[in-house]
């Protein structure tokens, strides 16, 4: 069954229409979701975004080994700001920059460090860039 919506002018340069609540209710959507709108020759198709589906990983993962400290921090600075999920540091001499890396680290804003294993080898010291609600 046909539903008929109003348009209202909103601004210089757009227009809206509402949604009709049973659809998004069935589509679990609620006010600031966001929905994919495709325009076709006589008429539009409107589909939900899917929160389910993965996004693309957008981790860093590099060894040290042989790798100067400066040269670390500067990779992780990089990765930092490349706003990278994780950042995944390998390395057998891992414990001896341990000192310098948390240092590197603790200078950036929701990078933090969540995992370590210090007895496997190669070691491994992965941290996570948090992420702000918006």
């Amino acid at each position: 069954m046909a539903d008929y919506r109003k348009i209202i002018k909103f601004g210089k340069n757009s227009l809206i229409i509402s949604l009709p609540k049973e659809w998004a209710t069935a589509n679990k959507l609620v006010a600031g979701d966001s929905v994919n709108v495709d325009q076709l020759t006589n008429h539009l198709l409107i589909t939900p975004l899917r929160q389910d589906v993965p996004k693309p990983s957008n981790d860093y993962t590099f060894t040290i080994d042989g790798e100067d400290i400066e040269v670390t921090t500067k990779r992780i600075l990089r990765a930092y700001l490349n706003n990278c999920d994780t950042i995944t540091l390998r390395g057998k001499n891992l414990l001896s920059k341990n000192k310098f890396i948390r240092n590197a680290v603790h200078q950036y804003v929701a990078l933090e460090i969540i995992e370590e294993t210090p007895k496997k080898n190669p070691r491994k010291m992965l941290f996570e860039h948090a992420r702000y609600q918006r």
